[in-house]
């Protein structure tokens, strides 16, 4: 059985950039972020780009809200890191920097959405004028 402590240590030493493919990346980028909130996060960006074309008085609030959803998303995976080295005792500090690269995946792609969104809504404010 692997331990937590062997799944964050191979995560850490796991190099994401190598000569492959824009999707192949993102797609590891995706799944080490953690599909579930990952998923979520993208469910917002469509919402978003659909909220863009149809009803863009909302479109800042969609962004919003996918930027508090990504930060509750790292507050969740700093606790559960926190959780496995009170078990496990402590952990050495290539492990750390891997699970903090992780945790963070989640909180950018929430930050690119949010920024997309302000992007979109400055784009409505000028074209309305």
């Amino acid at each position: 059985m692997i331990s937590l402590l062997q799944v964050a240590d191979t995560l850490a030493t796991t190099d994401v950039v190598e000569e492959v493919g824009f999707f192949r990346l993102i797609g590891n980028l995706f799944i080490q972020g953690g599909c579930g909130g990952m998923l979520v996060i993208t469910a917002l960006l469509v919402l978003l780009l659909v909220a863009a074309w149809k009803f863009p008085k909302i479109v800042k609030e969609i962004g919003l809200f996918t930027l508090f959803f990504g930060v509750f998303m790292l507050m969740i995976g700093l606790m559960q890191a926190f959780d496995a080295c009170l078990v496990v005792g402590s952990f050495p500090q290539n492990v750390w920097a891997g699970g903090f690269k992780v945790a963070l995946m989640q909180p950018i792609y929430a930050t690119s959405v949010y920024l997309l969104s302000l992007v979109i809504r400055i784009v409505h404010k000028l074209l309305k004028k």
